[in-house]
Parts: structure tokens; sequence; C-alpha cells
């Protein structure tokens, strides 16, 4: 016979998730902040145009910070639903996590692909950088991981997420933050987004929270496989969202003829 959960403990479960997935939005929410105000500041001078990628980071710091004092309670309610062990939610995030990797750069690879088939530059354009934001997403995430050294919740059950072991994050026990998947997913979502704001701004203001939202969702399922505290998730989708739009953003300044 089933146990009826106690109404205060499905209230709780569905604050965490909101708290959750607020905080994820966070890095996303400030590009999104961003991109509305592009316009107002392009008739300043240079030396007063704001680094808008600093809104990023602080994005993130400022979700990473929030939700860090709810590491321990999200994890607690994904293991009393269980949702590792054949249900729905389970079944969802196993397959979204694919969309993190290999996904992210399958996806990108193949965008670049396809454009350079078809004679495509602005595709070939969008997947090349994307492709590389990925990469280098990956690479500056496993030096993150390596410092922080970070224990997965797999690993330390009925601990609060605060085991930490420096430079001890090539073992995979130890390499919990920031989250790989959710890096490289924001990374690729964030590439495609700033190419298509360039490109189709029209059709970026529709197309780029459908982007985000897959890269969210990555994040998300990742926590609910229990494989990272949801605080590595928003270091990671702040790490990935500020690796794109760096990289699209110097490799077309630096073919604008001086």
């Amino acid at each position: 016979m089933r146990v009826r959960r106690r109404p205060e403990a499905w209230m709780r479960s569905r604050l965490l998730g909101g708290v959750f997935a607020l905080s994820l939005a966070a890095p996303s929410l400030s590009v999104v902040a961003q991109d509305t105000t592009v316009a107002a500041v392009q008739t300043l001078p240079a030396r007063w145009r704001p680094r808008f990628e600093g809104t990023v980071l602080l994005g993130t710091l400022a979700g990473a910070l929030a939700i860090s004092s709810f590491d321990a309670p999200i994890g607690t309610e994904m293991r009393a639903h269980d949702f590792r062990n054949g249900t729905a939610v389970g079944r969802t995030a196993h397959f979204v996590n694919g969309l993190g990797s290999p996904g992210a750069v399958l996806i990108s690879a193949g965008v670049f692909a396809a454009g350079k088939l078809a004679g495509r530059p602005g595709f070939e354009d969008a997947g090349w950088h994307a492709t590389q934001s990925v990469l280098l997403a990956g690479g500056v995430t496993s030096a993150l991981k390596f410092a922080v050294g970070r224990a997965r919740p797999l690993d330390v059950e009925g601990s609060d997420g605060d085991e930490f072991s420096p430079f001890r994050g090539h073992r995979e026990e130890w390499s919990s933050m920031p989250s790989g998947h959710t890096t490289v997913a924001f990374a690729a979502a964030s590439a495609f987004s700033a190419e298509l704001g360039r490109s189709h701004p029209k059709a970026a203001r529709w197309v780029r929270p459908l982007l985000y939202a897959g890269a969210a969702a990555v994040g998300i399922s990742r926590v609910v496989d229990e494989r990272h505290w949801a605080s590595d998730v928003i270091v990671g989708a702040g790490v990935g969202t500020f690796v794109g739009r760096r990289l699209v953003g110097f490799s077309h300044r630096a073919r604008t003829p001086r």
C-alpha cells in the first residue's frame, strides 16, 4: 500500500524545484537581458560599453550561491522519488543526458558539415564556432573539475554537498563541479544563439529560448540522475554561456578589417 506524501512534503518538493529552475536559468536570463539592451548602448563610446559577458558571470555566481544552500534538500528529494530506477522521469533524464554529451559536439559538427556540403557559409560558420566552443568549454570544465575536486552525490549519499578534495578532480568520484554535460550544452546553445543573433535577429528571438531551454534540460537531467549537485550545473551553465559568447564575438572581431 502506497503511503501518500504529506502536503508539506509535496509543497517543499515543488518549491525546491522552482528555486533550482530559476537559478539554472540565471545565466540564460542574463544573456537575454543583455541582448535587449544592445541597441541602446551601440551609440556609446567604446570605453563606456559594458562587458556583457560579465553579467553572465555575475548571474552564474548569484545563481550558484542561491542554490548551494538547497543542494542537500534537492538531492534528498531526488532520492525520495527514486527517479533513477525505471521511472518516466528517470528514462527522460537518461535520454536528455545524451544532448549534452556527446550530443553537443555531434550536433555542432553536423551543422558545420551540412553547411560545408550545402555551400551555406552561415551554417558552416555557426557549426564551426559551436564546435570550437564545445571543445574549449570542455577543456575549461576539466581544469575546474581537477582544481575543485567536489564529490558526486552518488558517492557521498547523505552528505550536504560540502565534500571537497582539491586537485583530485581527475578521479571520477571527485569530479562533480562543474557539470561537464551542462557546460557543453550551454556552450553550443550560446554559440548558436550568438551566430543567429548576428545573421537572423528576428528568428533569434524565437529560437534562442528553445536553445537555452534544451541546455537547461540537460542540466536538470544531471541532477535527476544524481550525477551532480544543483550548484554544479549552475556553474556549468555559466561557464558554457561565457565561453560560447566570447568565442563567437572574438572570431567575428578578428575578421573585421581594422
